[in-house]
């Protein structure tokens, strides 16, 4: 190995703006993963506090006008584990979906990853149903594995109540449409 005068090696960076050539592409990937697990895990910690919140401080069946006829606060314990709509359903079906919502979550970026490629540039709608459909089946999930019901206390006018994971993946899905209406317009006038 050839040394300078000052005694470091030829080939280390002489300042911070050079960088290994190997690494050159991994650091923004590297940022957009953490960015992308960050944001879902402060989301569906939020999840999380709101839902002990109601725990703690609202008695089950309580139901709480925040706008009148519109937006209320209706605690329910669920203990169906999926769904409100989803009739009762046998023990092993649950680790069934327990399983498939694990595989969304660690197959969600590289989905993502390869969406965005197509398009060859940042796509903040998808990147924003990224993070909420992560987080709200994160925020699910965890009720899931530790706790005995899922916290429900969003009700609006008269549908079931929901929870704020569940209103992180309504978001999320409601962007992936919205950047789906995009891509077809824009494949429809190019060609």
């Amino acid at each position: 190995m050839k040394i300078w005068q000052n005694g470091l090696p030829e080939n280390l960076p002489v300042n911070n703006h050079q960088t290994d050539k190997r690494l050159t592409g991994k650091a923004p990937e590297c940022r957009e993963v953490l960015r992308w697990i960050g944001w879902a895990c402060l989301l569906a910690g939020i999840d999380q506090i709101t839902k002990g919140l109601i725990r703690e401080t609202v008695l089950p069946g309580t139901r709480i006008t925040v706008i009148a006829d519109v937006l209320f606060i209706y605690y329910v314990q669920n203990y169906k584990s999926f769904s409100w709509f989803v009739p009762d359903l046998p023990d092993w079906t649950k680790v069934i979906f327990l399983v498939l919502r694990m595989i969304i979550i660690l197959s969600a970026f590289p989905v993502y990853k390869y969406y965005v490629k197509l398009d060859n540039r940042n796509n903040k709608p998808a990147f924003i149903a990224l993070v909420c459909l992560t987080a709200g089946i994160l925020g699910n999930l965890l009720d899931d594995l530790f706790a005995p019901f899922t916290t429900d206390f969003i009700q609006v006018f008269q549908s079931p109540s929901g929870n704020l994971a569940d209103l992180l993946s309504f978001i999320g899905v409601s962007f992936l449409i919205i950047e789906m209406i995009r891509r077809f317009k824009k494949k429809s006038r190019s060609g």
